[in-house]
């Protein structure tokens, strides 16, 4: 099966939203992996994870980069990384899943 990925906006409070694929691929699990060497498992995840955001610095969208995503509030990363997860668990057996396209 091949996955399609869709986005999902995560509301983060204070007009801030973050878009993350609604489901990882084996190549993002491969990626998450290798940065995991100098980020971590937590940070890695975010990093390929998220798609866009609008969160800003000094009045502007800042890039979203492996460096700016490293320096978010721990709170909205945690709930980043949270909502990830929830999307990625491992189905129960019998169930079927889908993957709504963008």
């Amino acid at each position: 099966m091949l996955i399609k990925q869709g986005v999902d906006r995560i509301e983060l409070g204070d007009g801030e939203w973050v878009d993350i694929k609604d489901r990882l691929t084996i190549g993002d699990y491969d990626r998450i992996q290798r940065l995991g060497e100098t980020h971590g498992p937590a940070l890695s995840t975010i990093i390929v994870g998220i798609m866009a955001w609008n969160i800003e610095e000094d009045g502007k969208v800042a890039d979203l980069t492996p460096e700016n995503i490293a320096r978010m509030e721990p709170v909205k990363a945690l709930e980043v990384f949270t909502e990830i997860g929830k999307r990625n668990r491992k189905p129960k057996k019998g169930s079927t899943r889908k993957s709504t396209p963008a």
